[in-house]
C-alpha cells in the first residue's frame, strides 16, 4: 500500500511539474500541451473499444485536422463566437445524452464522444494564437478544476456517504461535490484577489468548473463503464491515462473560453 501512495504520488509531481512548465512557458507551450493531449485522448478511447488499425488512427488523424482546420482558419471576432457558443452547446447535449442512465453507448453516441475532447482544445489553441496571456488564463482555469478533484476526494473519502450518480461512478458523493465546490470556490476566491491581471469572472468560473467539471468526469467514467475498463490508459503509474487527467479539462473547455469572452 506504501509502494502503491509514493508511486501515485510521484507520477502526480511529475505531471504537475510538466503542465504548469508547458503552461508557464508561454502561449506556444500551452499550445503543445493541448495540441498532445487531443490525440492521445482519442487514441486511448479508441482502445477503450478494442479498436485496431486505420479504425483506431483515423480519429487520432481526424483530431489533428479540426486542429489544424481551425488554427489556420482566418475567422475571428463574432465568428469565432458563434463557433464557441455551437461548441458549448454541442458538449452540453453530449454530456447529458451520454450520462441519461438507459442509454448505452450505441454507435451514435460512441462516435459523438469522439467530438467534445477535439473542438474546445481546437479554440482555446486558435484563442492562444491570437490573443497574449491566455496561457495564463487557461493554468488558472485548470487549477480551479484542480482544486475540484481534490476537494471531492478528500471530503468524500471521509464523510461521503450520499451517492451522486451509483450507476456510473459508484464513488462519488453528494459530499464530494459539495466539498469540491467549496474548494473550488475558494481557489477562485484565492485568483480574483491576487494580481494576474486577468479579466474575467472567475466566480461564475469557478462555479462552472464544479458542475461541469464533475459532469466531464462522470461522461468519461460512464464510457470506460460501458467499455468494461478501469482506466483510460497506464501512461502515469497509479493515476491511468491522458484522458483520466484531463477529462473534466477537455469538457470544460469551451465553456472557459466563453467566460473569457464574454468578459
Amino acid at each position: 500500500m506504501e509502494s502503491i501512495l509514493k508511486q501515485r504520488a510521484i507520477s502526480a509531481f511529475i505531471f504537475v511539474v510538466v503542465v504548469v512548465g508547458l503552461f508557464c512557458s508561454g502561449n506556444f507551450g500551452a499550445m503543445a500541451l493541448l495540441a498532445a493531449i487531443v490525440p492521445a485522448s482519442l487514441y486511448e478511447f479508441g482502445k477503450m473499444q478494442k479498436k485496431e488499425g486505420p479504425a483506431l488512427w483515423l480519429p487520432v488523424l481526424w483530431g489533428l485536422a479540426v486542429i489544424a482546420f481551425l488554427y489556420f482558419a482566418d475567422f475571428r471576432g463574432s465568428e469565432f463566437n458563434s463557433v464557441a457558443i455551437i461548441a458549448s452547446a454541442s458538449y452540453l447535449m453530449t454530456g447529458l445524452f451520454i450520462l441519461l442512465p438507459r442509454i448505452p453507448l450505441t454507435s451514435w453516441v460512441s462516435n459523438t464522444a469522439y467530438f467534445y475532447p477535439v473542438v474546445g482544445a481546437a479554440l482555446w489553441i486558435k484563442m492562444l494564437d491570437l490573443e497574449p496571456q491566455m496561457n495564463i488564463v487557461l493554468l488558472l482555469v485548470l487549477c480551479l478544476l484542480w482544486a475540484n478533484d481534490t476537494g471531492a476526494y478528500l471530503v468524500g473519502r471521509r464523510w461521503g456517504k450520499h451517492k451522486l450518480y451509483e450507476i456510473i461512478s459508484p464513488k462519488k458523493t453528494w459530499e464530494g461535490f459539495a466539498g469540491g465546490l467549496v474548494f473550488t470556490m475558494l481557489t477562485a476566491v484565492g485568483i480574483h484577489f491576487t494580481k494576474w491581471g486577468i479579466e474575467t469572472n472567475w466566480f461564475l468560473a469557478g462555479l462552472l468548473a464544479a458542475i461541469l467539471g464533475t459532469m466531464g468526469d462522470l461522461v468519461e467514467s460512464k464510457i470506460k463503464r460501458e467499455n468494461n475498463v478501469k482506466d483510460s490508459g497506464n501512461i502515469m503509474p497509479g493515476h491511468g491515462g491522458i484522458w483520466d487527467r484531463f477529462d473534466s479539462f477537455l469538457f470544460y473547455m469551451p465553456f472557459a473560453l466563453l467566460l473569457v469572452l464574454a468578459f
